[in-house]
């Protein structure tokens, strides 16, 4: 939302004496803030169920003695 205001004010919604400026750089700051969170914890389960399935297709080791 702030990006479409910056673009359509031009260079003055990027300057220091305008307060676009001011919301703009809270916005990415909560944006990354609130969204680094949830992408982390979505990544780490999605690599969590990945190396479940692959450890249950997987075959279990099996040990291989000479009987006698």
């Amino acid at each position: 939302m702030c990006e479409t205001a910056i673009q359509s004010l031009g260079g003055i919604g990027f300057t220091w004496e305008h307060r676009l400026h001011r919301l703009y750089k809270r916005a990415l700051g909560i944006e990354s803030f609130g969204a680094s969170g949830t992408r982390l914890r979505a990544e780490i389960a999605a690599s969590l169920i990945e190396l479940e399935k692959a450890s249950s297709e997987s075959p279990a080791p099996v040990t291989v003695t000479q009987g006698g």
